[in-house]
């Protein structure tokens, strides 16, 4: 601590005795506690937030757009290869006929021309929204 041994800190209590008093040394003592705390708390605080600065800065040199564009065309593939798999199973189940025509719902004639209905009507509301 600073190059200050044993004999060195009694000489400086000693000294305190006598300049400061015996009644008021604790408290002092006590006073330069807490500020040696507080400037211990301090440091430390400046320390992490000066690392976490260089942290987000060495991510955001890391990571670059890039990066960001590999990261989504690799995830574009992932989702056309899983739609290809989709596509191929359900050829699958069609050739090996695991899905027969009585599993699929059969739907009411009348929900079919109501579904074409709202359909064309739908499409009708985009072209006029589109004008």
């Amino acid at each position: 601590m600073f190059g200050i041994g044993m004999p060195e800190l009694i000489v400086i209590f000693v000294i305190a005795i006598i300049v400061i008093g015996p009644k008021k040394l604790p408290d002092v003592a006590r006073a330069l506690g807490k500020g040696m705390a507080e400037f211990k708390k301090a440091t430390r605080e400046l320390k992490e937030n000066i690392n976490f600065d260089e942290t987000v800065s060495d991510v955001k040199e890391s990571i670059d757009m890039n990066g960001v564009k590999d990261i989504k065309s690799e995830m574009d593939s992932i989702v056309d290869s899983v739609k290809d798999n989709v596509i191929d199973l359900k050829k699958e189940t069609d050739i090996y006929g695991l899905m027969d025509d009585k599993d699929t719902p059969q739907k009411n004639p009348e929900e079919t021309a109501a579904e074409k209905t709202t359909e064309s009507l739908q499409e009708q509301k985009k072209a006029d929204s589109n004008d």
